[in-house]
C-alpha cells in the first residue's frame, strides 16, 4: 500500500460506526492502509485512527457461486458487470456502493430505488424501497458473512409484493454468490 494517510473531518455529536466505515471505504478505494477520523464538534477535536485490513490484491481474490442464477441475457449481463466491478475495486466495501455501481453500470435502469407496494391480501400496507431489474423482478445486493437469514427475509418480502422474484447478489469476504429467490406458492 502507498505511504499516505487519509484524514477525514466530521462535525458530529459523536463518531459512530458509519463514520468509521466510510473512512475505511475511502482507505480501501485509495489502496491506503491508515487513516485518521477527526471530529471537530465540541470544545476540542477528537481523533480516531482507522486501518484498512486488506489491500487491493487481497480484496480482488474471490470465488463465484452461480448455481442458482438464471441464464438469461439480462442476468448474464448483470453478473458480468458485478464480476468486472469487483475485480477492479475488490470486495469488503459497503453494500450501497456496489448496489449503486451495479445499477448505474446496467444503464437504462434507474440508480434510485422505487416504492414497491407491500400487501396483506389486496390491502396495501405500505411500500418497500427497492431496485428493480424489471417491473416483476427486484434486485438485492448485500455484503453478509452469514446470508442464510436473508434468503428467508426475501421470501417473506416476495410473499407480500406482486414481484415474481428477486435477483440477489451477496458479496462476502472472498466470494460472490449469485442467487435468484422466487416467490413460493
Amino acid at each position: 500500500m502507498k505511504r499516505c494517510v487519509i484524514v477525514e473531518g466530521k462535525t458530529a455529536e459523536r463518531i459512530v460506526s458509519a463514520h468509521r466505515g466510510q473512512t475505511a471505504n475511502y482507505l480501501m478505494l485509495a489502496n491506503i492502509r491508515f487513516g485518521s477520523l477527526i471530529n471537530f464538534q465540541g470544545p476540542s477535536a477528537k481523533r480516531e485512527f482507522v486501518t484498512a485490513l486488506q489491500d487491493l490484491e487481497e480484496r480482488r481474490r474471490f470465488e463465484l457461486f452461480t448455481a442458482h442464477w438464471p441464464r438469461d441475457e439480462q442476468h448474464a449481463k448483470l453478473k458480468d458487470i458485478a464480476v468486472a466491478f469487483c475485480r477492479d475495486i475488490g470486495l469488503s466495501l459497503d453494500a450501497p456502493l456496489y448496489r449503486s455501481a451495479f445499477t448505474f453500470l446496467l444503464g437504462g435502469m434507474t440508480a434510485n430505488p422505487v416504492k414497491v407496494p407491500v400487501y396483506s391480501g389486496d390491502i396495501i400496507l405500505g411500500h418497500h424501497l427497492m431496485h428493480l431489474l424489471t417491473p416483476e423482478r427486484g434486485l438485492a445486493v448485500t455484503c453478509l458473512e452469514k446470508p442464510a437469514p436473508m434468503r428467508s427475509t426475501l421470501h417473506k418480502l416476495l410473499k407480500h409484493t406482486r414481484l415474481k422474484a428477486i435477483s440477489w447478489i451477496n458479496l462476502k469476504h472472498h466470494e460472490i454468490q449469485f442467487q435468484e429467490v422466487q416467490r413460493q406458492g
